[in-house]
C-alpha cells in the first residue's frame, strides 16, 4: 500500500517511472540475524524478475512504524528502485554504468529520495 501510493505521487513529482515492477518481501528467516534492516535487489536486466525491497522482520521492535514510510521511500519508490531500474534501461553510455554499484552515488540518491518524500506530500 505504501509503495503503490508513493508510485502514484512520484509520477507527478519525478516524471519518470521504471517499467520494472517492485515487490516487497521479508528477508528470508535464515538471513535475518546477519542482515541489515532493509535492502534492495535490482530487477533483472532482461525484465524477467522485478526489483525487490527486502524488510527485515527479525524483531519488529527494531523497526518503528513511523519509519516504515521513509524506509520504503529510500529502498523502493523513488529511492534505489527508481535509480537502479531507470539506469538499467538508459540508452547509450557504457554498460558498467548500468550494472556496477557506485555506493556514494546510490546512497546519495537514497538520501535525496528521503528528502523528496516531503515533495511527495508524505
Amino acid at each position: 500500500m505504501l509503495i503503490a501510493d508513493q508510485l502514484q505521487r512520484s509520477r507527478a513529482v519525478v516524471g519518470l517511472v521504471p517499467k520494472a515492477a517492485l515487490e516487497v518481501q521479508r528477508v528470508p528467516e535464515f538471513k535475518e540475524k546477519t542482515s541489515a534492516g532493509a535492502y534492495y535487489k535490482p530487477p533483472a536486466m532482461d525484465g524477467t524478475r522485478p526489483g525487490v525491497f527486502y524488510a527485515n522482520l527479525r524483531n519488529l521492535n527494531e523497526l518503528p512504524k513511523f519509519g516504515l514510510r521513509t524506509l520504503s521511500i529510500r529502498e523502493g519508490v523513488p529511492g534505489h528502485h527508481f535509480q537502479i531500474a531507470l539506469a538499467q534501461k538508459q540508452k547509450g553510455g557504457p554498460m558498467f554504468r548500468k550494472v556496477l554499484p557506485f555506493t556514494d552515488y546510490a546512497e546519495g540518491w537514497a538520501l535525496y529520495a528521503e528528502w523528496l518524500g516531503t515533495e511527495l506530500g508524505v
